[in-house]
């Protein structure tokens, strides 16, 4: 692949792959490590954010002499090792896939990137350095809007009805920053547009009213009385 002549879709779709696969060793890591405190018989404490008596060090030096051992536990303990280094030659083996690929970004001096927020409600960001997300906030990266001016980016992504950070893109439109309802849910979600007269209010269960928009009979939220989203 000669970068030089790549385009910032190609690089950055390249850097995606590169991505998810640190991100599955990562987590081969995260498990094969837990299984060594365990191999250790460390202990973790109550509540969140709990951690483990021992470091990580502790336990995989704990493990290493479990698999010298020969006792009962000492294949597991091997095996733990092994995956262990496995899955950390392959996070160096990545980096190093990476790191042209970022060279000739920084070259270039940087194009546009973005980047979808995948384990919440898909805030669609510039970075994946924004401060509104998390160590924990994983992303798919959107590499074929990668190099586009951000009007052209952002008009795509809006009518396809993404969410933008707001931080991330100040001068969008507001609307383009919220949630915004699908086409087919009716204007009468929400309101108390339906007739009071006809509408069964103030029992335990069973409140509806028909909607003036779309006519249909429409469960109520209790206390407010609104009647709560529906399609049209």
């Amino acid at each position: 692949m000669d970068l030089t002549a790549s385009t910032p879709r190609e690089i950055d779709t390249e850097l995606f792959r590169v991505y998810v696969e640190a991100q599955e060793a990562a987590r081969k890591i995260s498990l094969v490590t837990a299984d060594m405190h365990h191999i250790a018989k460390d202990r973790k404490g109550y509540g969140r954010g709990a951690r483990w008596g021992m470091s990580d060090e502790e336990a995989a030096d704990k493990t290493r002499q479990v698999a010298a051992s020969g006792g009962i536990n000492a294949s597991r303990a091997q095996r733990a090792l092994d995956s262990l280094a496995a899955a950390e030659k392959k996070v160096d083996d990545l980096n190093a896939e990476a790191a042209p690929l970022n060279a000739e970004f920084t070259r270039r001096g940087g194009w546009p990137r973005f980047f979808l927020v995948t384990n919440s409600n898909g805030h669609i960001h510039r970075s994946m350095s924004c401060s509104t997300c998390r160590p924990t906030t994983q992303y798919a990266w959107l590499p074929e809007m990668s190099g586009k001016s951000e009007d052209e980016a952002l008009a795509e992504l809006a009518e396809g009805g993404a969410i933008l950070c707001s931080v991330c893109f100040p001068s969008a439109p507001v609307e383009w920053t919220r949630k915004r309802d699908a086409d087919d849910v009716c204007p009468g979600s929400g309101t108390a547009d339906y007739d009071r007269e006809t509408a069964r209010i103030g029992f335990a269960a069973g409140n509806y009213g028909t909607c003036n928009h779309c006519g249909k009979n429409v469960t109520l939220n209790k206390g407010s009385w609104l009647l709560r989203k529906h399609k049209a």
